[in-house]
Formats: C-alpha cells, structure tokens, sequence
C-alpha cells in the first residue's frame, strides 16, 4: 500500500478496524491510483465512486468505509503525513447512508 494510506493505518491499534479501514483505503488506491495526489482529487468524484462501491452494501459497512476516508482525510488534511489539505469526501444526498438501508 502507498506511504500516505499506510503512514495512517499505522496509527490505528485496533487490529478489526485497522482492516476495515485498510479495505476503504486500498479500494480508494486502486480506483483513484498509487500517485494521485490527494489534494488533487474531486470531492464530486471521490463522493460518486463511494456511492458506486459502497452504496448497496450493508449500512454498517458504509458507515465503516466512510469513517475511513472520513478519519484518513483528517489525519492528512491536519499534516501530520507531512501533504498539506487533501480532498473531503462528498457523498451526494440521495445516496444510500447512515441509518439507511437493509440492516439499519
């Protein structure tokens, strides 16, 4: 995995939610590629492909791989990996989401 995701996930102590988080992460690395620059990303684009990929799953699992990017912008857009702002994720309204969907 990329520096910047791993620098973040190397913070996380709890062994489950370090994996959920490193599967939101990789996903993101494999859509978006190793060498996007992260305050280059689109809020739109990044928010698009999340509804795309997570939408229809369980609202645990959204809300699992939100608090990801949600928590892995923060700790860049804070510098703390030494990037500067990065991207905030937009997911469009009327995309599935916390308290929505089968299980909720």
């Amino acid at each position: 995995m990329p520096t910047l995701p791993r620098a973040f996930l190397d913070t996380i102590q709890v062994a489950n939610t370090s994996r959920g988080y490193a599967t939101a992460l990789g996903a993101l690395v494999a859509n978006f590629g190793a060498d996007s620059a992260t305050a280059l990303l689109e809020p739109e684009r990044v928010g698009g492909w999340f509804t795309f990929k997570w939408g229809d799953k369980s609202t645990q699992t959204f809300n699992v791989r939100l608090a990801a990017l949600r928590s892995a912008c923060e700790y860049w857009r804070a510098g703390v990996a030494g990037r500067g702002s990065v991207v905030a994720v937009r997911i469009p309204v009327d995309a599935a989401g916390p308290f929505q969907g089968a299980d909720s």
